[in-house]
Parts: structure tokens; sequence; C-alpha cells
């Protein structure tokens, strides 16, 4: 079957971007909490040098790139100030490009002939196509007296996955299996680890993950990632369902990647609701309402099934997980394959609350030789 795709990409916004900038002699280490942003009061700007000798400051590379990156992740580059001139270098932090910038510089003298390095961390917190930030170091050069130290790039998100979030199958045939596709790959990574991968069924079985082609991988635009084939067997039990595949990744730091799986497989069993009671035919939940708990509560399904024959209805196994549900397959009734099913929950249980996440899963094994098995789920309140 052929699933719609949808790449999970970054939307074409300019994120806001976290930038460290530290400046220090040659060998000095990052300061630490650098990656806080803080308020600093303003620094003024050293005196120009209005007469002889004078200081020069050179700086080769004054546009850094640092290509593609991923929202979130951190990176730095450092940038060299030489003094090439006659007098003492005077460098002091500017006014960064953004509101979202500080730095730990106070001031920093650099002699004639010696260099300073200039540390420039950023983190961006959310995808841009494009962005540019610059750094300003402001000197007592009279023919520099501000440094704009650049960087620029492309920030992305860190993977893409496809489909985004889930397959709606419709209604599955019974005669062979459903085959899904997935892809995991990421424009920033050039690895993805595969740790483990898994299904929340049975039914719906999981394929090694195989690392996608050269061919796929330029057609996507990525650098890695990964082709994930799964397998909904006719066995899954009739109705709606909702599954999930999962699968675990390294991808700086591991983390978990999910799909759902809906659908609804038909089958030879057909249901009727009775009077006083509720129900769900596509989740397939009954619906007991409130009652009093020391009165009970009794309600009717008419069952009717196909592709028995002449052979009669039975359940092999009734697996319940509240000792207070009861259910329990009637006598066939005339005039063809149509049987009552009973639940109850008997006089004199205990007072619950079976609602939504609390409600009952009711689990009956069959003698069909196509359905051999049917899950219900039960709500109430008992009082």
């Amino acid at each position: 079957m052929k699933v719609g795709r949808v790449l999970l990409w970054g939307g074409v916004v300019v994120g806001a971007l976290v930038l460290v900038v530290w400046l220090g002699q040659p060998g000095e280490s990052q300061p630490a909490g650098t990656t806080e942003i803080r308020k600093r009061p303003k620094i003024p700007p050293p005196d120009i040098a209005n007469k002889g000798p004078y200081p020069k400051a050179v700086v080769d590379e004054l546009v850094f790139n640092f290509g593609a990156m991923s929202a979130g992740e951190e990176q730095s580059h450092e940038y060299v100030i030489r003094n090439e001139g006659e007098a003492p270098l005077v460098i002091r932090p500017g006014r960064p490009s953004c509101k979202c910038t500080f730095s730990d510089l106070e001031e920093k003298t650099i002699p004639p002939g010696d260099s300073a390095k200039v540390k420039v961390f950023w983190r961006p917190l959310a995808a841009a196509t494009v962005f540019l930030k610059i750094n300003p170091v402001l000197t007592n050069d009279p023919n520099n007296a501000k440094i704009e130290l650049i960087i620029e790039g492309v920030v992305e998100t860190l993977f893409a996955k496809d489909p985004l979030d889930e397959w709606v199958l419709g209604t599955i045939p019974r005669e062979k299996p459903t085959e899904l596709t997935a892809l995991i790959h990421s424009t920033i990574l050039d690895e993805i680890k595969m740790l483990e991968f898994t299904s929340s069924c049975d039914e719906l079985k999981v394929d090694p993950p195989v690392p996608l082609s050269k061919e796929e991988l330029k057609r996507l635009g990525s650098k890695s990632g990964y082709r994930i084939t799964a397998k909904l067997f006719p066995e899954m039990p009739e109705g709606h369902f909702m599954e999930k595949i999962s699968v675990r990744v390294d991808m700086h730091g591991e983390r978990t990647i999910t799909w759902l799986v809906q659908g609804n497989r038909p089958g030879h069993f057909h249901f009727a609701k009775t009077s006083g009671m509720g129900w769900s035919p596509n989740k397939r939940i009954v619906r007991l309402g409130r009652f009093n708990a020391h009165e009970g509560k009794t309600a009717k399904l008419f069952l009717y099934v196909t592709g028995l024959g002449s052979e009669e209805l039975k359940f092999l196994d009734i697996d319940s997980d509240s000792e207070h549900v009861k259910t329990s397959l009637g006598p066939k009734l005339p005039g063809g394959g149509q049987y009552e099913l009973k639940f109850e929950v008997p006089p004199g249980s205990p007072p619950v609350n079976r609602m939504l996440e609390n409600s009952a899963k009711v689990k009956i094994k069959t003698n069909h030789p196509q359905t051999s098995e049917l899950k219900f789920t039960v709500e109430y309140i008992s009082i």
C-alpha cells in the first residue's frame, strides 16, 4: 500500500539564537556558564588613539559560515585579532545584533605583534532558512574602531520523518498483509544510530530498518537515514484498531520516534445494541452508564456471525482485566447465525469508576477459523 508522505521540515522562520562571545588570550579556555543569557552593563568603547604610535587591528576572517546545523545544537568558532601596529590594541565588546547575546569580555589589551582569540558560541532555538548575526568588537585603532565578526548559516530540524505522525488506513483487506513504509532521515547528521524497533501488538510486525541508499539520500537532500517497513497481518482483531510503531535512535542523544497506525478490519462478526446501553461499533466500546453498585447492571448485544457454516459459535476463553465484568454468550437464536452477547456487572460489586483509561478490557477466544479473537472495552460508573 502506498502511503502519502509528509516531510517534517523546519518552517521558514528566523529563529531565536543564543550567541555567546568570549574574548581571551590564545590558549585560554571557555569561561563557565557561557550558554546562559545574562544582562551585562553597557561598556563604553575604548578611547581612539589620536596620535602615534598607533595600534593596527587585523582580522583575516570576518565571516564564518557554519553551513547547516540543527535547532537546539550548540557550536562555536574562534576568530583571531592581531595587533600589527606599534602601540597596544585595546578591545572591548560592542552591542551584538540581537538581544539574546552577551559577552563575558570586559576589556583586553593586545601588545604590538601579539594576538587574541575571539570565541563565538551559538545555539539556535528554532529553525531558520537563513540568518546572519553580527558580534562587534570595539577597538582603539583609529582606522578600524569597530570590527564586525559575523556568523551565518542555516538552521534545520535535526531529522525528518515520513509520514509525519500516523497512517490512517481505512479498511484493511482480510486476504493479505498490509505493508507500511516510513523514512527517518537527517540533513545534519552523518549517522543515525538505530537502537531498537518495536510495535504495540503481535499482528503488526516491524522489519529490521534498512539504511537509505546514496540515490535515496541524494533525492531527499539528506546525509543519513533509514527505511522502516512494517506489515499489518490479517489476524488483526476485527473492528477499529489503533496501534503504534516505535523506533529508538541515537541522534545527539537517545530519543524514541513513534507513528500511530489506525484503521478498521472488516470481519465475520456484526453487532447491534439493545436498549439501556451505549455502543461504539468502530472501537467496540460497551457503555453501561451510571448505576447503583448494589443493584448491578446487565447489557446485551445482538451478535450476527458468518463464515461458520453449520457449526455453532463457541467462546473458548474469556479474559477480563476486571473480575467484576462478566461476559457470556447465549444460545443461538432462531433465524440464522444470531446470538446474544451479555455484559454484566453483578449486584453487590464494589463502587468503581471504569471510564476512559480505567475502562475494563475483555478478550474473547472463539472457534471461528478466520476470527479467533474478539476485543471489547467496557465503561461504567457504579456508586
